[in-house]
């Protein structure tokens, strides 16, 4: 569904991830998995079973950011198996 928001898509399509700007919060689109393994860093934000809200008038978490991508992509399976 085409949307005038801005996106970014992660590249490869299995690492895919996705960030959008509302009029209220940062959308942040990483995996429901990954939202449920750091359900407790996440408390002081909105989130839903795919995304994560980030509000606008608050600094972006952007250790914490940096530790869910990286959880992410440990999850992928390597180009040696």
């Amino acid at each position: 569904m085409p949307t005038s928001r801005p996106t970014e898509q992660g590249r490869p399509p299995r690492a895919s991830k996705k960030a959008e700007g509302t009029k209220r919060h940062v959308g942040f689109y990483p995996t429901p998995q990954a939202i449920t393994h750091f359900s407790t860093a996440l408390s002081d934000y909105g989130t839903t079973e795919h995304a994560i809200q980030l509000p606008h008038n608050a600094p972006l978490p952007i250790e914490l950011i940096h530790e869910i991508i990286a959880w992410r992509l440990r999850q992928l399976p390597s180009d040696e198996e």
